[in-house]
């Protein structure tokens, strides 16, 4: 038992992202005429949908990766950050936003590795800062369409996973709403859940996916994480309720594809996981990815 809880606190604080370095700047917002005509999407949140690759968090987390060269003779170098908008945010270049800008979409993603809302991380992009840089760069407009997704971070301080933190949560994702509404008043504006990670009345998890469609992938059950997931969801709605947005059910649409499921359908890697190659454990995987993509074309 006792190894099973502690596997199951390391699942928790696996979903936690990697930070990012920049501050938002305090510059004036300048007229939103930088989104599209035909209507943007606006990415916030994450390294769910940043879906940092593994050098990027070494890098930005310890400095400089010894044999991540330059160029011969060259100790070692930073990973790019690859993020447009929010420069020293760990993006990959196989992301959620990446997706559906292949797909012929106007995108902006501003969403950032280790984001959260409810505590202040001096090294990251939170929520409000990403909010800030997109009113400050004008990439939102009343035809843009704005998805949210977060809180993850969060909880993995535990003080910040009680219902009763749900008012705090609703208050300062409702304020960076506001902001948006104040330059954008006609964006549509939907709240996205959390792809499932613990599935079932157990939350159990797959941490070991070594090969293809694995028959029997080893099972834990990590409840920590279902109680993180199901206060996160229904703190979304909360706001969704208070702020009249829509909600983009991912939890919902992933349930059955969590890092148990076939490679084919799964939408959460494994915590080593061949199959799913580089991706972070219970982050996207390339199913995932379009999956969520999937959602917020058709919101």
């Amino acid at each position: 038992m006792k190894n099973r809880t502690r596997t199951a606190s390391i699942a928790l604080a696996a979903v936690f992202s990697a930070s990012a370095l920049i501050q938002a700047g305090g510059q004036a917002a300048p007229e939103a005429s930088a989104a599209t005509e035909q209507g943007s999407i606006v990415l916030l949140g994450d390294s769910v949908l940043a879906n940092p690759a593994y050098a990027q968090i070494l890098t930005k987390g310890f400095g400089p990766v010894p044999g991540l060269a330059a160029s011969p003779g060259t100790e070692s170098v930073q990973a790019p950050m690859n993020s447009e908008y929010l420069p020293n945010c760990a993006h990959s270049e196989n992301t959620v936003g990446a997706t559906l800008q292949s797909r012929g979409h106007e995108v902006y993603d501003f969403t950032c590795a280790g984001a959260g809302i409810l505590k202040k991380q001096d090294r990251i992009e939170d929520l409000n800062e990403q909010v800030d840089e997109l009113v400050a760069q004008g990439r939102v407009s009343d035809n843009s369409r704005v998805f949210i997704n977060i809180g993850f971070n969060d909880v993995a301080s535990p003080e910040n996973l009680p219902a009763s933190k749900d008012a705090d949560y609703v208050a300062q994702v409702s304020e960076q709403i506001d902001k948006i509404r104040s330059i954008a008043p006609g964006a549509k504006i939907s709240m996205v859940t959390y792809p499932v990670i613990a599935e079932g009345p157990l939350g159990l998890v797959c941490p070991l996916r070594v090969a293809p469609d694995s028959k029997m992938p080893m099972t834990i059950p990590a409840f920590p994480v279902k109680l993180a997931e199901d206060r996160l969801e229904a703190r979304a709605r909360q706001v969704a309720e208070a702020k009249g947005l829509g909600v983009v059910d991912a939890r919902a649409a992933s349930a059955g594809k969590n890092s148990c499921g076939p490679d084919a359908e799964r939408w959460v890697a494994a915590g080593i996981d061949v199959p799913a190659e580089n991706e972070i454990y219970f982050h996207l995987t390339d199913v995932g990815i379009n999956g969520v993509a999937d959602l917020i074309e058709q919101a």
